[in-house]
This record gives structure tokens, C-alpha cells and sequence, in this order.
């Protein structure tokens, strides 16, 4: 089954966008769908039909708004037709709502279409939302329903602690990806936190003069169960005690379980560092191309023990994202070195940016973190790891586009999906900026015009290689890159030294031709072959060159 961007593109005429189509987009999105609307999905500069083309093709369903304006407008069917086709290929794409319209209506313009059950506008747009997502994705549903209830849950026991154990205040957060594992951010001041059901209840002292009795909670531990206690504090790292390695003597806190709950269970130890504030810093790392830098990051504090600690380099403005533990120990060196990186909202030279500083990073450069405030040194690092954390050959392509986009000053966004055309106008253009060469001992067909000119440089053919200057090429062959014009001066491609590959079949095959036809004659390079700006060669250089055709 293919991937799609979207689960649905929303199809419409421009006139029901504020009575409908809007507040439908608004109620889906919260819903969590995927949903391509062109307010949404179109920015300013770009191409409403490319654009719409693009969200057609990448998105699962098509919901189509059947209105009177709809049927009025070229541009709604043109977006309709599209759907049709994916529907010819024997899967349900589109999802049709009937507003301001009737059954009866909609048989006298497209009968096919009257023909599926559809849902109405006039439902209200909370209901055909639920209708289209339980169809497009039901879990989502599913998923909403079980946080609905959580909170409700959570609201009920905050007001029942409140009442009951006057001091004590609790806040509840809920969500579906909230657990142990992963608790997320606890409010500063929770002395205890329990989880359940995609929920995570944090208990604090509101008032600590309407307690009976400071909070206590009494545990003990085994040989075993104190190691991992130890291991917790000197790493900072959450620990998991099994049963057998702790006791559960009771709690004056509200809410905690009975000790015959958990005994025979299992004890997990979080460490709380939410109280530890980000600090905006900048980077910098040592490479043999010299110091690179980051102007801006946030250092935030993952988790801290006595002995060790986990520090978290991110930055909305920076593709890319680094956790590190070091230890506090001294002459140690850093652990636990991870990298994710997220270009989808990046141009290519902020991503080659990026790729050059990791590069640095992994072959051992040393990391120095500057605090921006005090501009002094936060600390410093040496995180070498592997360094082919990404394929050279992506990592030679992002240089190339980042190159581009500074020679001829655009910006290209980041593409998911690199077809090899635009690998090869990529490549084609880099050569043009860097005068490198494009190509060695390619083979192409040089197509001749049989003049006298040409008989003489067939005979002269068998004395060695010949001068072949190739044409002025168009310069929309590479433009756009990534969906991005360019605009390109006129350029071609030469090799200064070149033979046909079977001199007596060439010679021949121009002393048969008819004078003023065309004679295709199979040639090779014998020197590397250069793609050129036609001004850099001279206004002549390509006066008395020949249409070719190039295979590699």
C-alpha cells in the first residue's frame, strides 16, 4: 500500500469555504488527520497548480464539498476528474458531502456520484468530521475517546483530593504517549506522580500547615535493591526494582497504593530534572577545513546523577538534534553520544551546514558549548563516533544543491522523495559553477550535416583525433531543481578530444550521404568531457559545432 502525506485533500469551491469547508478543515486537523487545504497547505509564491496536483497525489481519500457553486466551477471538477482516476484503479478515494444540495440535485449534474451513500452538511460539521475520520482512520477516534475519559477521571480524583486531604493539591495531565517510560515534563514541587491509562497524576503540597503529618513514605531495600538505588543517584538514570529488592511499608501521602498492592510488584525510581531551565548557548567544532559553528542551540538537562549527567542540544532553527551523557568524573570521556536529524522544513544549505559540523563532530573534533549570555564556555566534549552516520553519496548531493542555491541565489526546500533527474541537473549545474569535469570517456552521436566541410574532416579522421565543440544546450534542461526555477545563463557541453568509434564506418557513411542530410556518426572522448557557461568559452564557441546525442 503506498505512503501518503495526507490522509485527505479537501475539494471544494472557493464560495463555501466560510459557511463549511473551513470549520471542516479546522475540526478534522484537531481530530488529528492529515488534511491538505489550500490554507493550510499553500505559502505565498507558490504554484496553485502544482501544489494541488501534489496534494492530489499524496493524499489517501479525497473528500469533494458537492455544492451548487462546486458544479458551477471548471477548477472543482478539474480536481474531481483526478479522483476519478485514482477510483478507476479499484480503490474508494473519494468521500462525498452533499452541502445545500439534494439527492435529486446532484443525479441531474453527475449521476454517477448519486449513486454512493454521502454524508450532509447540514449534519453540522462536528458529525461529518467523526463520519470522515471514522472512515479515514478510526483509531483516531478511538485514541480521543480514551483521552476524553482520562481527563474526566483526573478531574473527578482532583476534586475528590482536594476535598478529602486538605494540603494536598493534585494535577492531572493526560495523553496516549504519557507513561513511565515516558512521563514527560512534572510540574515543579511533586513529591509523587502515579500512572494510569494514559495519564499521569501529580501530587504536590499546596499548604504544608494543614498536613497532620510532613509526607512520608517508608521503603526498604535488599543488598540488591540498594545497588540499584545507588546506581540511580550516582547516573541519574531511572532504575526498575523487582520484587524481592524492596518493601512497601505504607505512605501518609494521598492516593498511594496499599503495600499489599505492591509488594510483588515492581518499584520504578524517575529522577525529576523538569526543574532544570534550557540555556541558549552556541557551538563550535574543530575540523581540518577549520572551526565550524552553530549560532544557536538550547542545552537542556536530560537527566543528572552525582557522578554522571545527560545533556540535550536542540534548536527549532537547526535540522538537527544531540543527547550526550559525560561524566562528572575527572579524565572521563562523554557516553551515550545519539543524533536524529529532521530536514523536512530546511533548505539545502542550512541542511549542508549541518552535515559539515556532524562530520566534524564524529570524526573527534572537540565540541565547545558557549553560553550566549556570558559568551564564556559551558563546557566541552569530544564525541567522536562513526563516521558515516550518513551515505556519501546524499551527503555530496545536499553540498552540490547547497552550492546552487548560493551561485545563483535561491532557496531549494528539502525533498523527501530525490528523483535521479533531478540528482543529474544537480550534478550538471554544480559543474557549470565549479569548472570541474563532467564526464570522461563518454560515448554520444554526433549528427552532421554532409557539406563539403564534413567530407574533409572525415578524411582527416584517419590521422588521429579530431576537435568537437558540442552545441549551446537549452537552459531549461536543469530548471527547475526541486521545483525551484533557476534561471540559467546559455551553456553546453564540449570534449577537446574526440574519435569516431569506427573510423571506415564513418568515413564511408558521409561519402554515402546525400549533400545537406544529416549523418549520425558514433563517436567517443578521449578527454574528460566539461559542462560551460557559452560566455566563459567566447561568443564563437560553439559557431561550428554539431547536434549531438549523449548516452552514458
Amino acid at each position: 500500500m503506498p505512503e501518503f502525506e495526507y490522509d485527505a485533500f479537501l475539494s471544494h469551491a472557493s464560495e463555501d469555504k466560510s459557511t463549511f469547508v473551513e470549520p471542516l478543515a479546522h475540526e478534522l486537523t484537531k481530530l488529528g488527520l492529515q488534511v491538505w487545504y489550500d490554507r493550510f497547505s499553500l505559502r505565498v509564491g507558490d504554484s496553485l497548480h502544482d501544489s494541488i496536483e501534489l496534494g492530489l497525489s499524496n493524499s489517501r481519500y479525497g473528500v469533494v464539498v458537492f455544492s451548487p457553486s462546486f458544479f458551477a466551477k471548471n477548477w472543482p471538477r478539474a480536481e474531481l476528474n483526478g479522483l476519478f482516476a485514482r477510483e478507476m484503479e479499484g480503490h474508494k478515494v473519494i468521500l462525498p458531502i452533499w452541502h445545500q444540495l439534494s439527492r435529486a440535485d446532484v443525479l441531474k449534474v453527475l449521476p454517477i456520484m448519486a449513486e454512493k451513500v454521502a454524508l450532509q452538511s447540514s449534519d453540522g460539521v462536528v458529525s461529518v468530521a467523526k463520519s470522515l475520520v471514522e472512515v479515514i482512520r478510526p483509531e483516531l477516534l478511538a485514541v480521543q475517546s480514551s483521552s476524553d475519559a482520562a481527563m474526566m477521571a483526573g478531574k473527578r480524583l482532583a476534586e475528590a483530593v482536594n476535598r478529602d486531604h486538605p494540603g494536598y493539591e493534585i494535577r492531572v495531565t493526560t495523553g496516549s504517549s504519557i507513561s513511565i517510560a515516558n512521563p514527560g515534563p512534572k510540574p515543579e514541587g511533586a513529591i509523587a506522580s502515579i500512572f494510569q491509562n494514559g495519564a499521569r497524576s501529580d501530587i504536590l503540597v499546596s499548604d504544608p500547615e494543614q498536613l497532620d503529618q510532613p509526607p512520608q513514605m517508608k521503603l526498604t531495600f535488599s543488598s540488591a535493591g540498594l545497588e540499584k538505588l545507588k546506581e540511580g543517584v550516582r547516573t541519574g538514570k531511572a532504575q526498575s526494582l523487582i520484587s524481592g529488592e524492596f518493601r512497601f511499608g505504607g505512605s501518609s501521602i494521598p492516593l498511594m497504593p496499599s503495600p499489599e498492592t505492591i509488594d510483588g510488584g515492581r518499584l520504578d525510581i524517575i529522577p525529576n530534572v523538569a526543574h532544570v531551565p534550557e540555556v541558549d548557548v552556541r557551538l563550535e567544532v574543530d575540523t581540518p577545513a577549520g572551526v565550524l559553528r552553530v549560532p544557536v542551540m538550547k542545552l537542556g538537562v536530560l537527566r543528572a546523577g552525582m557522578e554522571e549527567i545527560e545533556f540535550r542540544l536542540h534548536h527549532a532553527a537547526q535540522p538537527f538534534e544531540i543527547c550526550f551523557g559525560l561524566s562528572l568524573r575527572p579524565g572521563a570521556g562523554p557516553q551515550d553520544f545519539n543524533l536524529s536529524t529532521s530536514f523536512s522544513s530546511f533548505n539545502f544549505s542550512r541542511i549542508d551546514n549541518c552535515v559539515k559540523f556532524i562530520d566534524g563532530l564524529m570524526a573527534g573534533g572537540e565540541l565547545r558549548v558557549f553560553d550566549l549570555t556570558t559568551d564564556r564556555i559551558f563546557l566541552r566534549a569530544g564525541l567522536s563516533q562513526e563516521p558515516d552516520w550518513m551515505p556519501r553519496g546524499l551527503a555530496t548531493l545536499i553540498g552540490m544543491v547547497a552550492s546552487i542555491e548560493r551561485y545563483f541565489g535561491v532557496s531549494i526546500p528539502w525533498s523527501p522523495r530525490i528523483p535521479d533527474e533531478e540528482i543529474d541537473k544537480a550534478h550538471i549545474l554544480d559543474c557549470l559553477i565549479s569548472g570541474e569535469e563532467f564526464g570522461t570517456n563518454l560515448h554520444f552521436t554526433a549528427v552532421c550535416p554532409k557539406n563539403p566541410q564534413l567530407s574533409q574532416q572525415a578524411e582527416s579522421w584517419k590521422n588521429g583525433p579530431v576537435i568537437l565543440f558540442f552545441e549551446s544546450l537549452d537552459p531549461n534542461k536543469v530548471s527547475p531543481l526541486f521545483g525551484v526555477p533557476i534561471s540559467v545563463p546559455a551553456w553546453g557541453m564540449y570534449t577537446e578530444q574526440t574519435a569516431p568509434v569506427d573510423v571506415d564506418a564513418a568515413v564511408k557513411a558521409v561519402k554515402a550521404a546525400p549533400e545537406g542530410s544529416p549523418v549520425a556518426i558514433p563517436m567517443y572522448g578521449l578527454t574528460p568531457t566539461y559542462v560551460r557557461f557559452k560566455s566563459s568559452l567566447g561568443p564563437d564557441a560553439f559557431a561550428s559545432s554539431t547536434e549531438t546525442e549523449m548516452t552514458f
